[in-house]
């Protein structure tokens, strides 16, 4: 199919194909599925718009895709984590932190979320849930305590069956860089070290 060179196309778990193109006005962006989960056809089906601040996110193992609307937005009550599934229903799910930087969605429908960094601030790495707006006093939807992070990791992809990977620096200067899979168990946020890895790596 044809797409905008401005479209987001992500894939999920069932081998669904979803788009996020831009409005022929530019006011919004509209979420579209190209390929149903499990179906051999192709064929264009929109589904609904969303803010044009927002992002693809990834999809889960049920075939479900997730939509990220980050503050400030026009429309507060679009702002969180989208899940919609490939019957066209939208749920909002989450409500990342107003500092998050990225957002990622494992194969288990788990919503991660990497908050900015600097010298002064070490980053937060947040597992979400269902929770309360994000202009409240508590970070919002947070099941479980955060990771924190003294240097600044890159978020590298989501894992199916669960958790995501981290491209993390060493503590010195010259240090080697290192794979890690952090998942979720229970009330708490577990780190595997996987090993070194190069820091040009991506």
């Amino acid at each position: 199919q044809v797409v905008n060179s401005d479209t987001q196309i992500v894939v999920d778990y069932k081998a669904g194909v979803w788009a996020l193109s831009p409005s022929k006005d530019g006011e919004v962006v509209v979420l579209s599925s190209l390929r149903k989960p499990k179906s051999r056809s192709s064929g264009r089906s929109t589904i609904r718009t969303f803010p044009k601040s927002s992002t693809l996110i990834g999809g889960d193992s049920k075939g479900s895709m997730f939509v990220h609307v980050p503050l400030p937005n026009t429309s507060f009550d679009d702002v969180g984590v989208w899940r919609v599934d490939s019957k066209t229903e939208s749920e909002l799910v989450a409500f990342p932190p107003e500092d998050t930087d990225e957002c990622i969605v494992d194969g288990l429908g788990q919503v991660f979320c990497l908050t900015l960094g600097n010298k002064n601030r070490k980053r937060k790495l947040y597992c979400l849930s269902e929770g309360s707006r994000p202009d409240e006093s508590t970070v919002a939807g947070t099941a479980v305590d955060p990771l924190f992070f003294v240097r600044q990791p890159l978020l590298v992809c989501a894992a199916k069956d669960g958790g995501v990977f981290l491209h993390c620096p060493g503590e010195g200067k010259f240090s080697s860089w290192s794979l890690k899979h952090i998942a979720r168990d229970g009330s708490t946020l577990t780190c595997t070290d996987l090993g070194e890895c190069p820091r040009s790596a991506r």
